[in-house]
Order: structure tokens, then C-alpha cells, then sequence
């Protein structure tokens, strides 16, 4: 799970956005200014870029525990899809939601 946190602070770095910020700025958690302008194509295509890899992440992580719990081969790969597909729902109504608010 050490791995999981890892990788999902790597992505979230990736981002254009938190690209020049420290590693200590990066761990105060703090929040960014709302964006006003819309979303350029590079920008728009790295943000989609790091949903998908997060869900690819939380997908591997639940694949993982659901094999170690010892659950049947097709619910592990169900659990593993199931997680992909809804990360993946979850991040487009919060995008969404976000698009139509502003």
C-alpha cells in the first residue's frame, strides 16, 4: 500500500499545475487558487491522463487485496474492473460538476 501512496503522489505531481512546487509545499496540502480560464488542450489532456492512471492504481491495489482475501479468480477480476470503471465514473461527474459551476 506504501507503493499505492507513492505512485499516487507521483501522478498528482505530474500535474502541470504542481510541476514547480517542492516536495515540503506539496505535503502542506495546500489548496490552489480556483482556475478561471478554461482549460487548455495540453492541460485538459494531462488532468485526463492522471485520472486514468489513478484508476489504474486504486484498480491494481483492490485486485491485489482481493486476491490476498481469497476471493475466486473472476470476482478478483470483477473487483479490479469494477474499481477501474467506477473511479473512472466518479472522476467524470466531479469534472462535471465542476464545468457546470463555473
Amino acid at each position: 500500500m506504501l507503493a499505492c501512496w507513492f505512485f499516487v503522489g507521483a501522478i498528482g505531481q505530474g500535474l502541470p499545475h504542481r510541476k514547480k512546487e517542492t516536495v515540503s509545499e506539496l505535503a502542506s496540502g495546500g489548496t490552489l487558487l480556483p482556475y478561471e480560464k478554461e482549460l487548455s488542450n495540453d492541460d485538459a489532456f494531462l488532468l485526463a491522463k492522471a485520472i486514468q492512471l489513478t484508476a489504474v492504481l486504486v484498480g491494481f491495489a483492490a485486485f491485489v487485496i482481493a486476491w490476498k482475501i481469497g476471493l475466486r479468480w473472476y470476482w478478483t477480476l470483477l473487483v479490479a474492473f469494477g474499481t477501474y470503471v467506477v473511479m473512472g465514473l466518479l472522476a467524470f461527474l466531479a469534472l462535471l460538476g465542476v464545468s457546470t459551476s463555473t
